[in-house]
């Protein structure tokens, strides 16, 4: 990985440090630029504007990836691209790009935005930062850009007046404007009640780009208004735009919810947790659904399953707290009733015999979010695909990672149905640091020598939906000879494209050659089954309530399986958690 270059800014030292630590993911970014001649900066900058005047968002977008990358010195064209990237909630990407243009100097306007920029960001500091982009915009009150960056940061710090107030001033100056000026401009309205104002922003947002998040926000917005029939006619088309989308899903279900279709509610939030099990808006809004129903055992189930995705979920946490308290209470004489348990999440473990049959281990950058999220490989020999390990680096929040399994077709693109998936929550992975990690399918998929095959990325946050915090190892040297690097962009039409760059990710599969044992859960045992029963051998169901701690302990041990090949395990109040299966093959 490439070495950040030493950075020198000033108010104080310590801010320096954290710069230089986001640089680390930014510079080799900007290795490979071509020298070739282009538009002049002052034409580029100038063309952008028009582009984002006219509501052409995404065709100035496209712009500035191919001029600015002409122009590594200019601080207003690496500005612009930071704050485009940043106005659509690519915190990921926009972080090291400001990083990048406040290594430039913070003398200038744009420079101390993009300082200020990264700790708000990073929410460090966060007021003394507020404050001072504040004092930045005031003392520089027609630059629309650093006006649109103070308003983006109210969406992120609720600051809903103040926000509503700037987007009004930015639409004085822009007609129509950037697209997600009117997106987000609606989101504060709907924070502010004000929906048939808000209402107008979505629709403007949909004519300029017609995509799934925009018809999701058209959705939220006549939800609230209760116009259901118009709002599931636009959740109907965010779906149909991005299906793999679960926060699209989401949303649909608790319009659906609102407008009391409870059965068809669950269905949609079924579907969001099968895409993305950290979605805890999903298992609460399937809770809310079964406790109107009167399924208060399975709704318990559903808001535990909420908390688990993410620990901050006041609302999981209450629905817990009152429904406990009601199936607890019973009658004099009558024997109480368990509260319902929570389908317990399995870290399945690889078998020792898992063996590394694809590999690409040497890696000098990042992955962008926006840049390469399907690696395609070739298997090299036949076996069952176990697990896929990967050099995650973790930065803020508690993002998971979700790899999807699927065939390619004749161009190479991921297609087809989802072959095999796994998952990590955000908190097995250790934060502000870069290790490996081996991420178990949650079954083994027989692959045959040969074949090709891809494993999709999807990055997860409980706080900010897909747009996570994660780094994903990558070369820019192409040194995996048997597969290639895809990639989707998150605005503009959602399409697989074979990235143009020498790139694939870094990452290894493990294979071992006989069917494993598979286990499963409900929500109050744990159901294990193999094709074949091994002698002296022993299997341990283990537990554990934080999957980072590494301390396991038994919840049963068994050295007989049943003459099917299973083992049932009930699983009693208390265990919560994250299970594993070991098996033990005992020596003479």
């Amino acid at each position: 990985m490439a070495m950040a270059r030493r950075i020198f800014i000033r108010p104080c030292a310590r801010k320096a440090v954290v710069l230089g630590f986001a640089l680390t993911w930014a510079c080799a970014t900007s290795r490979g630029q071509t020298t070739a001649a282009g538009l002049s900066p002052h034409l580029v900058e100038t063309r952008v504007y028009e582009l984002l005047n006219a509501g052409r968002q995404s065709d100035a977008e496209e712009l500035l990836a191919t001029q600015a990358a002409l122009y590594p010195s200019s601080q207003r064209l690496a500005f612009l691209r930071a704050a485009l990237m940043r106005s659509r909630f690519m915190k990921q990407a926009s972080v090291p790009a400001f990083a990048a243009v406040a290594e430039m100097g913070t003398n200038t306007a744009w420079g101390a935005c993009a300082f200020h920029m990264v700790y708000l960001d990073l929410h460090r500091d966060s007021e003394e930062h507020f404050a001072a982009l504040r004092d930045l915009v005031e003392r520089n009150p027609d630059d629309v850009m650093l006006r649109w960056m103070i308003a983006v940061q109210c969406r992120e710090y609720r600051k809903n007046e103040e926000g509503v107030g700037h987007y009004g001033k930015l639409l004085s100056q822009w007609n129509p404007g950037p697209v997600l000026v009117h997106q987000t401009y609606a989101n504060l309205l709907d924070g502010l009640g004000r929906y048939e104002e808000a209402l107008v922003e979505r629709r403007k947002a949909v004519e300029l780009e017609p995509a799934g998040w925009s018809y999701q926000g058209l959705g939220n917005t006549l939800t609230s208004l209760k116009r259901f029939k118009e709002a599931e006619e636009a959740y109907r088309r965010s779906v149909e735009l991005a299906p793999d989308r679960s926060a699209y899903w989401t949303s649909w279900g608790w319009g659906l919810l609102k407008a009391g279709r409870l059965q068809d509610a669950i269905a949609k939030c079924e579907t969001a947790t099968r895409l993305n099990p950290a979605d805890f808006r999903a298992w609460s809004h399937w809770g809310d659904c079964l406790e109107r129903l009167g399924s208060k055992e399975e709704a318990l189930a559903k808001f535990r399953n909420a908390l688990a995705a993410n620990e901050s979920d006041s609302y999981a946490r209450k629905r817990i707290v009152e429904l406990e308290k009601t199936l607890t209470a019973h009658p004099v004489g009558s024997a109480p009733r368990a509260p319902a348990m929570v389908p317990p999440p399995i870290a399945r473990q690889i078998p020792a015999a898992a063996r590394v049959d694809q590999s690409q281990r040497e890696f000098e950058r990042d992955n962008d979010w926006d840049e390469g999220n399907a690696q395609v490989f070739t298997a090299g020999r036949r076996g069952f695909l176990e697990a896929i390990r990967l050099p995650v680096f973790r930065m803020q929040g508690e993002c998971g990672l979700v790899l999807e399994l699927m065939h390619v077709d004749g161009n190479g693109a991921p297609t087809g149905a989802v072959l095999s998936r796994a998952f990590l929550p955000g908190s097995a992975f250790a934060p502000w640091t870069l290790k490996w990690y081996t991420i178990p399918f949650d079954k083994p998929y027989e692959q045959k020598a040969g074949e090709a095959l891809c494993f999709v990325l999807r990055y997860v946050d409980a706080q900010s939906g897909p747009y996570g915090w994660l780094c994903i190892g990558g070369s820019m040297r192409n040194p995996y000879p048997d597969g290639h690097l895809y990639y989707t962009q998150i605005y503009g039409p959602q399409r697989w494209k074979y990235t143009d760059k020498q790139i694939d990710l870094a990452f290894e599969t493990l294979v071992t050659g006989r069917p494993e044992l598979q286990i499963s859960a409900s929500a109050d045992r744990a159901r294990l089954s193999t094709r074949e029963s091994l002698d002296m051998t022993s299997y341990r169901l283990q537990f554990t309530s934080n999957l980072t701690s590494g301390v396991w302990s038994d919840v049963a041990v068994t050295n007989r399986l049943t003459a099917d090949g299973g083992w049932d395990v009930p699983l009693g109040p208390g265990n919560a958690g994250f299970y594993r299966l070991v098996v033990q093959e005992d020596k003479l």
